[in-house]
């Protein structure tokens, strides 16, 4: 949240950090549909975690459900409570008939020598690669760039490091 000395004036954002641009589209809207979830509910005074922010309780799964999401565990997560929802396909096809431009989604900032691209002229390229959990951080590492790899754990899908 954005705001002056006084706390008169409120702003918020959403943002996608530049190195996470390049996923799976619908990947991107879901993320961004969850952010807005807290934010209506952050402007509207309703609490919806606890535990520093990590664990999703009951009235955040209830604004995810009245917003296009679903939930596929019948209980909550013991470390992160209902965080792990999904666009339900009503929803994803809503937001497809957006028509929104794919094409800017397919690019994303690299760290200099990570990874199989960034870099400068010259550097020897890596042969390995390494993805992270945005939810738990587990790393795996693979032998090819441009894979796509799910956590076995949060069901998210792993972002290239």
């Amino acid at each position: 949240m954005w705001g002056d000395r006084e706390g008169k004036i409120r702003k918020y954002e959403l943002n996608i950090s530049a190195e996470y641009l390049d996923v799976e589209f619908l990947e991107t809207m879901d993320t961004m549909l969850l952010e807005m979830v807290h934010l209506y509910n952050a402007v509207k005074g309703v609490q919806d975690t606890s535990r520093n922010g990590t664990y999703h309780n009951k009235r955040f799964k209830a604004e995810c459900e009245r917003r296009g999401f679903y939930f596929p565990d019948k209980e909550p997560d013991k470390k992160y409570g209902w965080a792990f929802q999904k666009l339900a396909e009503e929803t994803k096809k809503k937001i497809m008939e957006l028509e929104i431009n794919q094409g800017v989604f397919v690019i994303a900032r690299k760290a200099f020598g990570g990874g199989g691209s960034g870099g400068g002229e010259g550097e020897k390229k890596s042969n390995s690669y390494k993805w992270v959990c945005p939810g738990c951080e587990l790393t795996v590492r693979s032998s090819k760039p441009d894979i796509s790899v799910r956590c076995g754990e949060c069901d998210l899908l792993m972002i290239e490091e």
